[in-house]
């Protein structure tokens, strides 16, 4: 039996949680589940977390406490983590950070698998047009691309000049790490 949860997270969006409990004997992996609903349902009906638990907690009547779920666990992601590296990639993997609410983006991880959404993916054309002053980011980019490393491999793609994109996102990592003391006082 598999129970969706919307399930807050830090920016106040509320992801999908998928909750299972296996049938006797079996013993399925989250990462097979959730590539299995993929085939089968939209995007955004894909659950961005998904707990196999031994049974679910059940109310006084017999119901699912939903309440009584636990948290999603971010540190359950599969695979290693590879940092970004270039500061394009560190630029696209921090506006996930922040537009996803979670806690690191590395290179491999996939916008959707992280709890994105069109709404979201919107949020992130935005921000990175700002950015990266690059009108060229669009939906489809986010969609076709879903990793940092693709995604940054497509902008620049379609940037002529692959060291200016490159440039520009230096000076944004330069200009975020100071605050505003600082920026005025080098006026």
């Amino acid at each position: 039996m598999v129970v969706p949860l919307p399930r807050p997270d830090g920016t106040g969006y509320c992801g999908l949680a998928g909750y299972l409990t296996p049938q006797p004997g079996q013993q399925p992996c989250a990462q097979e589940v959730v590539d299995f609903l993929r085939t089968r349902l939209p995007e955004h009906m894909v659950p961005a977390s998904l707990q196999i638990l031994d049974q679910f907690p059940l109310t006084a009547n017999g119901k699912v406490d939903r309440r009584a779920l636990p948290a999603p666990d971010e540190s359950s992601r599969d695979g290693e983590f590879a940092a970004p590296t270039t500061a394009l990639q560190k630029v696209i993997a921090g506006v996930w950070r922040d537009v996803l609410g979670v806690e690191r983006v590395g290179l491999h991880d996939d916008f959707f698998a992280l709890g994105g959404d069109s709404l979201q993916a919107t949020k992130i054309v935005t921000a990175l047009r700002e950015a990266l002053d690059f009108p060229e980011v669009t939906l489809r980019s986010i969609f076709a691309y879903p990793t940092t490393q693709a995604l940054a491999a497509d902008l620049l793609a379609q940037e002529p000049d692959h060291e200016r994109l490159e440039q520009v996102a230096e000076i944004y990592l330069e200009v975020e790490g100071l605050s505003l003391d600082e920026i005025t006082s080098q006026l």
